[in-house]
C-alpha cells in the first residue's frame, strides 16, 4: 500500500485502516513432520494414514498491519491449537470424495463440515485453526481503537 493510495482511503472512509495475513501449517506432533499442500489424491491419502497415527499442531501465523495518521502499526502472532484427527483406512476415500477442500488445505486435513466426525480431540482455538484467531484479532483491533 503506498501513502497515496493509504492517504485517499483514509479520507475516504475517515477511519483506520487495517490489512491482515495469516497461514496454516499442520506439524506432527511427535514425528515433527510438516504436513503441506498435497499434490494429488494419492498424496492426500498417504498424508491423511500418517495424520491419523498421531496428535498434531495446527499453527496460524497472523500478520497484522494498522495505518492510521501515516503511522504503521505491526501486530503478529501465532495461533496454536493440537488436535487427534484420526479416519479410519476404509473411510478415506469417502472423505475425500466429499471433501474436495482436503486437495488444497495443509495435511488434506480439513476438520470443519465433514471433517468433524475425525476429531477424535481438540484443543485451542478452533477459529485460529480454520485460519484466522477471530478472538485475539477482534482483541488487538480493539485495542487500536477499532469499534465492533
Amino acid at each position: 500500500i503506498n501513502r497515496e493510495t493509504l492517504s485517499k482511503t483514509t479520507e475516504i472512509n475517515n477511519s483506520k485502516l487495517f490489512v491482515l495475513g495469516t497461514d496454516t501449517l499442520i506439524r506432527g506432533k511427535n514425528s515433527g513432520i510438516i504436513f503441506e499442500k498435497p499434490a494429488d489424491k494419492a498424496d492426500a491419502i498417504q498424508m491423511l494414514k500418517k495424520i491419523s497415527r498421531e496428535e498434531i499442531e495446527i499453527v496460524t501465523g497472523h500478520a497484522l498491519d494498522i495505518y492510521h495518521d501515516d503511522k504503521k502499526i505491526e501486530e503478529n502472532w501465532l495461533s496454536i491449537s493440537t488436535a487427534h484427527f484420526s479416519i479410519p483406512d476404509h473411510l478415506l476415500e469417502s472423505y475425500l470424495a466429499h471433501t474436495p477442500a482436503a486437495l488444497f488445505a495443509c495435511g488434506a486435513c480439513v476438520i470443519e463440515n465433514l471433517g468433524m466426525i475425525f476429531l477424535k480431540e481438540f484443543n485451542g482455538s478452533l477459529s485460529g485453526a480454520l485460519g484466522i484467531d477471530m478472538y485475539e484479532l477482534v482483541s488487538k483491533l480493539e485495542s487500536h481503537g477499532f469499534k465492533l
